[in-house]
This record gives C-alpha cells, structure tokens and sequence, in this order.
C-alpha cells in the first residue's frame, strides 16, 4: 500500500477538508475492513455498522489522525476494538476466546492484481483453497499475505505470538502448495509450464 499517496489523502482531509480524499481513503480501506469485522461478528450488516463507527470516530478525530505513520494498522486496531466493544455489549460476559471460529463466515475475495496472470481456473482452485482453510488460518493469511501486513502488526492486532503467526502461514502456504500442485498434476502440467506461463503474461 503507497503510504505517501495515504499521508496525501489525510492531509487533504485534515488541512483541506477535501471530500473526495474523504470518499477516496474510505472507498480504498471499507472493504478489506469489512472482511475483517465479519470474523468477529459473523454478520456482514453489523460489521458495516462497525466499520461505519470506526470511520465516523477517525474523521471527526482528523485533526489528530492526520499524521499516523501505519494508517492501515490503526484502522485494522481500531476496528478490532470496536467489535469487541460491539460484543460485550451483546453479551456481559464475553472475552475473545468466546468466538466461534467456526462460524465466522470470512471468505477471501480475488482483488489481488497477482490473480490476473493466472488462468480462471487455477485463480478458483487457490480460491477455494484459502476459504477451506481452518478460520484463523485464514484470517492471518488474509491479513498478512492479501492485505501486507507485517507479522508483529497481525499479531498485535490478535493478540497472538510472531510465532504463532509465522505457524499458521506455513501451514497455509503448505496447505495451498498441496492444492496448487494436486491441480497441476490433474491437468498435466509442470511447474515448469506454470512459470513460463507468468512469464508470458507479466
């Protein structure tokens, strides 16, 4: 993600009050923060709600916000305390280890530009692979392959170890390598094919 071309949207906003570098930052940030509240509060109408709050918050604070370094990862914060917050007032008692990771209803959407040097049907397979995999898996594949970011911001974020994040992508990737090579193999076709068709269309 370009963080000068960000840093120019919050200026524009802060000193400006520019609406359109308003509509700008929230257009490029909504959906992948969407995704993301959808893990905790399993619905897409209250993680809308969620993010609307978390983005209502940020613009009337402007003046404040309009120098954070990593806007992604205060966003990625923010919105992660305000489903909490949206949970605990669900239910009193609640804590994190309450989630039923098993119904959370978080599926990977093929926006990368990656996705276009691939044929249709493989982009599908490794679709269908990353939404297979186990819900936490795939949310820190999302968040940290999909998304960028870093392994200590993903784990701050879901208060986990580095460590547990660095496990939970290599059993993704390894998951995913399966999927891709059983794939290649059904349809008689080698890695080396595979490369030469990246080169082709890079």
């Amino acid at each position: 993600m370009d963080k000068v071309y960000i840093h120019e949207l919050l200026y524009r906003i802060s000193v400006k009050d520019d609406e359109k570098a308003a509509r700008d930052l929230f257009t490029l940030f909504h959906p992948k923060l969407v995704r993301f509240a959808v893990f905790y509060t399993a619905s897409i109408h209250d993680a809308n709600d969620v993010v609307s709050e978390v983005f209502i918050k940020f613009f009337r604070r402007i003046k404040k916000n309009h120098d954070i370094q990593d806007l992604q990862f205060y966003l990625y914060k923010a919105v992660k305390n305000q489903c909490l917050t949206y949970l605990k007032k669900q239910r009193n008692d609640f804590s994190l280890d309450d989630l039923d990771w098993d119904n959370t209803n978080y599926n990977y959407e093929t926006h990368n530009p990656e996705n276009q040097l691939i044929n249709q049907e493989l982009s599908s397979k490794i679709e269908e692979a990353i939404n297979n995999l186990p819900p936490k898996r795939k949310m820190i594949y999302k968040m940290v392959i999909i998304d960028g970011l870093k392994y200590k911001e993903a784990a701050e974020i879901l208060d986990l170890s580095v460590k547990t994040i660095e496990n939970h992508l290599a059993l993704a990737v390894k998951d995913l390598r399966i999927e891709v090579l059983t794939y290649l193999k059904s349809n008689d076709m080698t890695l080396k094919e595979l490369n030469t068709f990246y080169k082709n269309n890079g």
